[in-house]
């Protein structure tokens, strides 16, 4: 495991460029990095949990917030980010997962991921990639890190 401050600085550090996409909206190239490459992410440096917060419709968008908090050997983190999508969206997904995608995307770039790709009129720098880690004997579960993490009696 890592301290909080050891996950940041990893998830800081440029995105692989392999993990980036590009997709044309309006006439302009945005480069994203898809939601499943982020959740590859987390599962290589912390214990990370999700949760929608609130779900909001009107006659025609759908808002969502939503919360990622990051688990450390030290303490936890949580980001809150809101996303939104057109009812009638007519691009890939649907209104809920594209809004849920954007929350994201958005807590982690809180977190400080993936950050040059929100900038503008400025190409991304060279991309390292985050070492992933292999299944191993090492991993624990859930509770067995809650445990190692509970005071002692």
């Amino acid at each position: 495991m890592a301290t909080i401050k050891e996950i940041l600085t990893k998830l800081r550090q440029p995105i692989d460029r392999n993990l980036i996409s590009s997709k044309s909206i309006k006439g302009n190239k945005i480069d994203y990095v898809a939601w499943f490459n982020y959740c590859n992410i987390l599962d290589n440096l912390c214990f990370w949990e999700w949760e929608i917060i609130s779900i909001t419709t009107t006659e025609t968008q759908l808002f969502m917030t939503a919360k990622l908090t990051i688990h450390g050997d030290d303490r936890s983190l949580s980001m809150m980010a809101s996303g939104t999508e057109s009812l009638s969206c007519s691009s890939y997904g649907d209104s809920s997962s594209n809004a849920e995608s954007m929350c994201l995307r958005r807590c982690l770039a809180k977190f400080g991921c993936s950050r040059e790709l929100w900038k503008k009129d400025k190409p991304p720098q060279p991309m390292k990639t985050i070492p992933s880690h292999s299944h191993s004997a090492k991993e624990i579960s859930r509770e067995e890190w809650l445990k190692r993490k509970a005071p002692p009696n």
